[in-house]
């Protein structure tokens, strides 16, 4: 030990930090040699300095530790709304997919259904009995449409029916509408 010091301060002529466990100081030992022969060794207390530069070590793992858990943490926040999303977009898939299966369920005995009436208005070609018939046709027309109105939407949200954009006559969309009005003002 002695012998590494000797060669450290007068061969080598290295700066090192010396540390004296018993008082937490630290000395920084400088040899420099002397024109007529022999050396010149000084020490100085750098004890302040280290334990700053230590301090502003622990400083700076603390706050990369803060920042690294911060980043997990808005990681974890910011998975959450998109997680949401896509639970929300299945439930409303889900939703339109059964509107789809209960709109075609109901069409088919609606459609049975329609078969009675049509038969009905055959035998009964005019009077009363034949208004009556054709009020539950026509009753069954009107939910026929409603229902393929549910479908259509449900074929949008699906993608599996893209809206055609084009121009049009708004009058013969409102005359269509006070026939249909009218149609049904017997409800």
């Amino acid at each position: 030990m002695v012998n590494e010091r000797l060669d450290a301060l007068a061969v080598r002529m290295d700066t090192f930090q010396e540390r004296i466990a018993s008082t937490q100081t630290v000395l920084k030992v400088r040899t420099s040699p002397m024109p007529g022969g022999g050396i010149v060794t000084t020490y100085t207390d750098i004890a302040e300095r280290v334990h700053a530069e230590q301090a502003l070590a622990r400083a700076n793992e603390n706050l990369e530790k803060r920042i690294r858990e911060r980043t997990e943490e808005l990681t974890h926040v910011n998975d959450e709304p998109v997680r949401a999303k896509k639970e929300a977009n299945e439930a409303n898939l889900g939703k339109t997919r059964f509107l789809a299966a209960a709109g075609h369920d109901i069409l088919k005995p609606l459609n049975a259904g329609r078969l009675y009436p049509s038969t009905l208005m055959e035998r009964f070609e005019a009077g009363r009995d034949y208004d009556l018939v054709h009020n539950v046709e026509r009753s069954l027309d009107s939910v026929e449409e409603i229902i393929g109105t549910v479908l259509d939407i449900s074929r949008l949200d699906t993608g599996r029916m893209q809206p055609e954009i084009s121009s049009f006559r708004l009058d013969s969309i409102l005359s269509s509408s006070s026939r249909w009005h009218a149609k049904r003002s017997w409800i």
